[in-house]
């Protein structure tokens, strides 16, 4: 168990500085991992989620900002990184992604975007398996993490039940700073 901030600093000759946050979530078997899914969707899912929108294009901060939650048989980590635009520095792009999280947490998601994150994982789970090597690839993940090779049918129906009050938890629960490992 982690129980304060761990900060690493690697320096270098680089043309922009980026940096990456890490929070220890829950494994794939557990429900909260359909609400990490949906929640890491919204902040960074594609040039219209919330940090794309704020930090990229509304605030000018960073050339590119990502993230997902990473959620295996055995606990897992929510990752976000951010490259910085030009000379400025990571601190400055961490506050503000930050900042964002903490809206988040404080505000919680709309009901729009929890089911426009759903439909964005539905499509992705069945583009996933359009081909025989996707599908062949889908069901030994499923096989290696829940042992039962069918149970990504199921997942369509667990992600449909997430709400914003499950997504506003899961950031308030698992998106906290002592439970984060930060590398610039």
């Amino acid at each position: 168990e982690q129980n304060e901030e761990r900060r690493l600093t690697i320096r270098d000759r680089v043309a922009s500085e980026l940096f990456a946050h890490a929070y220890h979530v829950t494994p794939a078997t557990e429900d909260d991992s359909y609400a990490l899914d949906v929640l890491a969707n919204i902040l960074f899912e594609g040039t219209s989620s919330r940090a794309y929108r704020t930090l990229v294009d509304d605030k000018d901060l960073m050339i590119s900002v990502g993230g997902s939650a990473y959620t295996p048989t055995y606990p897992g980590l929510f990752v976000m990184s951010g490259m910085m635009k030009g000379k400025l520095g990571a601190s400055k792009g961490e506050a503000a992604l930050l900042s964002l999280i903490g809206e988040l947490q404080d505000k919680g998601v709309t009901a729009q975007e929890v089911t426009r994150a759903v439909k964005q994982l539905t499509v992705q789970l069945v583009d996933s398996v359009r081909t025989p090597h996707g599908l062949g690839q889908l069901i030994g993940t499923v096989q290696m993490i829940f042992g039962e090779p069918q149970r990504f049918i199921e997942d369509i129906n667990k992600y449909l039940k997430v709400t914003p009050a499950d997504v506003q938890r899961v950031a308030l629960k698992y998106l906290s700073p002592n439970n984060r490992s930060v590398v610039v």
